[in-house]
């Protein structure tokens, strides 16, 4: 007769590496209690005959860095699955979700989340081979729904539509690119709606010879019958406008126009005009501009160094004189000479236009 209850564990093991506990007078096995007969690691379980068991190579537990595998009996992580984790709710970390063979969501009727709350989410590919980092691909082949939608809360910024269209400011492209300027200009720092440009030295035009390109629009034309096209189209709908300048194009070099065309079609260029007083020949390197001719003259050069042999330069009075009109201006090379009809009876301003 015992005086208190004494309990026997009996451990056996059998060739199919089954651990077999017998306990005696009902008593459990207590924690730290030893087991002879397992493997290091083992994660004992109750398999389908009521027998305790282990299965190393698909539950494991590497005690030593406190890593659980599934699927795996060396896990790299504190739990490493082999295999497809299949969940009816989210997956929430603290840090990174790495998954090889990537994230899915099997249910028909939502879609497949990564959110994160605080820095944002990062897409990273560490690795030496020409695959892309990221890819968005609809894969469906009755899928009508569009390839990608960038969102800021409930507004789309960016649509790119199955036929490969990509809208800006607007959800349903009409063209390849289309992009609709949907924020008030007054209210943003830079009233620009669209705006390509390049910043530092990478982004700079750097050859030592032959012409570099920085934006070209070059469409192949291939039409029959009475079609016709447009290779660039500007069309500002003028609701109402202020009292400023009113472009439609306005093309500059270092900021200074060189050659615009404003809302009523008047086309102005870099010029430079030869104040009243100043007669006689001038220096002028721009495209076109204003010179003097003083009483009496009848022929004037101009120095102009855009201005060859094969220039075309027109020029026209532009004070009233009772006899003087241009009768000719001949290009050189480097300079052009204009003559008029008859000598000047008072200074007489003449307008010039280059051409080549």
């Amino acid at each position: 007769m015992f005086t208190k209850l004494i309990t026997t564990l009996l451990l056996l093991t059998c060739a199919t590496s089954h651990a077999y506990l017998s306990p005696m007078f009902g008593y459990p096995l207590p924690i730290g209690g030893t087991i002879t007969g397992g493997t290091t690691g083992s994660v004992l379980f109750v398999n389908p005959t009521g027998i305790l068991a282990q299965d190393n190579d698909n539950y494991f537990w590497d005690n030593t860095n406190k890593r659980l595998g599934i699927g795996t009996p060396t896990p790299a992580s504190k739990l490493d699955v082999v295999g497809v984790i299949n969940g009816t709710s989210s997956i929430i970390s603290g840090d990174t979700i790495y998954s090889p063979n990537g994230l899915s969501n099997s249910s028909t009727s939502s879609n497949a989340y990564v959110q994160t709350i605080t820095t944002g989410t990062l897409i990273t590919r560490d690795a030496a081979d020409a695959n892309p980092a990221a890819i968005v691909q609809q894969v469906h082949a009755s899928s009508t729904g569009d390839v990608l939608q960038l969102k800021n809360n409930a507004s789309t910024l960016m649509t790119v539509k199955q036929g490969g269209s990509v809208g800006i400011g607007i959800t349903a492209p009409s063209s390849l690119v289309h992009v609709r300027q949907t924020v008030d200009s007054v209210v943003t720092a830079t009233p620009i709606g669209l705006n390509v440009d390049s910043v530092g030295a990478a982004g700079e035009l750097t050859a030592a010879s032959s012409v570099q390109t920085f934006a070209q629009i070059a469409p192949i034309i291939n039409q029959t019958s009475t079609a016709g096209y447009t290779a660039l189209k500007i069309n500002p709908t003028e609701t109402s406008t202020g009292s400023g300048v009113k472009l439609l194009a306005d093309f500059q070099v270092g900021a200074a126009s060189k050659f615009s065309v404003n809302n009523f079609g008047k086309i102005a260029m870099d010029a430079t005009n030869t104040a009243g007083g100043t007669t006689g020949a001038q220096t002028i390197n721009k495209p076109s501009g204003t010179v003097n001719f003083a009483a009496a003259a009848s022929s004037l050069v101009v120095t102009n160094s855009l201005v060859t042999t094969s220039s075309i330069v027109h020029a026209m009075v532009r004070t009233n004189d009772s006899t003087a009109i241009v009768k000719n201006v001949v290009p050189a090379a480097g300079s052009f000479t204009i003559t008029l009809n008859a000598s000047a009876t008072a200074e007489t301003s003449v307008g010039f236009v280059v051409f080549n």
